[in-house]
């Protein structure tokens, strides 16, 4: 592919040897002249596919350079018209990737493969890349050498899950797989049959975190009561642990719950009836809950627990679930506002479109701002269009003849406001003669 481009620059398109040339040659090589835009598409183009060439390579530091150059590709532009022709090969490379590269390498691939999806959006090719990815990822994250290929893995996962859409087993195998990473306590727990190697704390709250972004996108029905009922205990354990990451995880998902929750109670009667089988009254188990996970995160935000940890984070601890409780008790999640290129400010004011806002911040990095401005996925997911242009601003010229004293639309507001007054005056002094009239 890149190999043929680079022959066919080498090409000239003219004869050195000629010294003089008809009006038709000149007009026929100025037709050769090529658009800008079109040049620079070309040679993005070709770019490209240097780094798919460059994934066939047996070296390994040439592979992991050319996963960095995609990264920064898919970071910092949209490339949505290439990557639908190419995704089915840039999958496969970079799954192979994942299965035979290095610890750096992997990690690197998977990122790549959560901007992959990204750029070619939900429907049959994210299903598809779920589908062909997710054992290998889930491999890597139960088993992976080291701490942070483990977490590309299961972010890579989240993403994946999210951006698909699909609403059968194979999301609720990817949070099965989440929530065994996140509750395994250590070689006594009952998940160590599964040859899945002791995860960090960093490991576990991104493993929380994940599972909390795919329960967003959860319908509210029996698929969502199931979540709760069998995590809700489980996350008020994650809360007593020494770790500010974890605690900090459990205590959004527990937000994430519970706003999902008291947003759809206009849906009540349907989801009791969702677990009617079980003989369990939602809404007194909900309660229930909610006085003893609010006692704990309200001491959580008075003195936050975990050892090793500097005053800044502990009192950041504290600040967070002070929100949290908030949350809970009054519904008001604390606000986000991102402003974009043209003015624009996208604002966050849930825990659904938080934890999902930071899944994608998080995945993309430098190259949010570009994506959230241009990327089609994001405008539905987050139900926002930002403008594509910037607002023209008025001239000098415009300006003084729209809002300088003289100008035409500021003597019209005069006008009208002065005709206003009039009409004010004549009415208080027609009330004024008639209490005259009345005392006489």
């Amino acid at each position: 592919m890149g190999r043929g481009r680079k022959q066919q620059k080498g090409l000239r398109m003219d004869d050195p040897d000629e010294d003089t040339a008809s009006t038709s040659s000149t007009s026929a090589s100025s037709d050769l002249v090529v658009n800008p835009k079109m040049e620079e598409e070309h040679d993005e183009e070709a770019l490209l596919e240097g780094f798919i060439e460059a994934l066939y390579e047996k070296r390994a530091s040439i592979r992991e350079a050319a996963l960095k150059s995609l990264i920064n590709a898919f970071t910092g532009s949209i490339l949505d018209d290439y990557v639908e022709q190419e995704w089915e090969t840039l999958s496969s490379l970079l799954i192979g990737s994942i299965k035979r590269g290095s610890s750096s390498e992997t990690a690197l691939a998977a990122r790549a493969l959560g901007l992959l999806v990204v750029t070619v959006g939900s429907g049959d090719a994210a299903q598809n890349l779920l589908a062909e990815a997710s054992p290998h990822l889930a491999k890597v994250a139960k088993l992976g050498s080291d701490a942070s290929i483990r977490i590309s893995a299961v972010e890579s996962l989240a993403i994946l899950g999210f951006v698909s859409g699909v609403e059968d087993d194979s999301i609720e195998k990817v949070m099965a797989i989440l929530w065994q990473i996140a509750t395994h306590a250590g070689d006594q727990h009952a998940d160590q049959t599964s040859g899945m190697i002791k995860p960090s704390s960093e490991l576990r709250a991104a493993a929380i975190t994940s599972w909390a972004v795919l329960l967003s996108a959860s319908p509210f029905n029996s698929s969502f009561s199931n979540h709760v009922f069998d995590n809700l205990s489980s996350l008020s354990t994650l809360l007593d642990t020494g770790s500010l990451e974890i605690q900090r995880a459990a205590g959004e998902a527990i937000a994430l719950i519970y706003e999902m929750y008291n947003s759809n109670k206009h849906m009540e009667d349907s989801f009791q009836h969702s677990v009617s089988d079980n003989a369990t009254d939602v809404n007194k188990i909900m309660q229930a809950r909610e006085d003893q996970l609010l006692e704990q995160m309200k001491a959580l935000s008075i003195e936050a627990g975990g050892k090793g940890h500097s005053r800044k984070e502990i009192s950041l601890q504290r600040s967070s679930f002070r929100g949290l409780v908030a949350s809970i008790e009054d519904g008001v999640c604390p606000e986000t506002h991102i402003r974009l290129r043209h003015g624009d400010i996208l604002k966050i004011d849930t825990w659904i479109k938080t934890l999902q806002l930071n899944a994608f911040r998080k995945l993309l990095a430098q190259g949010f701002h570009i994506h959230m401005q241009e990327n089609s996925l994001l405008h539905d997911i987050f139900g926002f269009s930002p403008r594509q242009e910037k607002q023209k601003s008025l001239t000098a010229k415009e300006k003084r003849l729209f809002f300088s004293p003289n100008s035409v639309t500021s003597k019209r507001r005069t006008q009208v406001r002065n005709h206003s007054r009039s009409i004010a005056q004549a009415g208080n002094v027609g009330h004024y003669r008639l209490n005259e009239s009345e005392i006489d």
